[in-house]
């Protein structure tokens, strides 16, 4: 199985650790949640993007790697209001993942629904070898 490794998650643990021992509420950051699939044909990333628009939402393929960008804001109204509990976190977010090169980069297709990401990206059909007929000449 696959892990994805996050060289800031110590320091996020030390954070959460941190404010629990002094009951402060931690900073709240976020990024979107992701499953990623493949069947023969294809690689699937669905990402849960709910309360963000479309043009929110922005798709880099550079040098073999995809790279989902975004930013999620709070109404402006909401900054003039006192919180008594607020768990909705909000901005800036950056999710990015290695292709392999037996994809169709020029294929890739992105769509929106009900606050679901949807990323295809297919593959290139196997390579088949080329069998060559020996002559054999006398």
């Amino acid at each position: 199985m696959l892990t994805r490794w996050n060289p800031f998650w110590e320091i996020g643990k030390f954070e959460r650790d941190f404010c629990d021992l002094f009951s402060i509420p931690p900073k709240a950051t976020w990024a979107p949640r992701i499953d990623i699939s493949e069947d023969d044909s294809r690689i699937l990333i669905e990402a849960e993007i709910p309360g963000l628009a479309p043009e929110d939402v922005e798709l880099v393929v550079e040098d073999g790697i995809l790279t989902l960008k975004g930013k999620k804001s709070l109404k402006k109204d909401q900054d003039k209001r006192s919180f008594l509990v607020s768990e909705r976190a909000s901005g800036s977010f950056t999710r990015s993942f290695t292709l392999p090169s037996s994809i169709e980069i020029n294929e890739i297709r992105a769509s929106y629904d009900k606050g679901m990401l949807i990323v295809e990206v297919p593959k290139k059909p196997p390579k088949i070898p080329k069998k060559i007929k020996i002559n054999i000449s006398s």
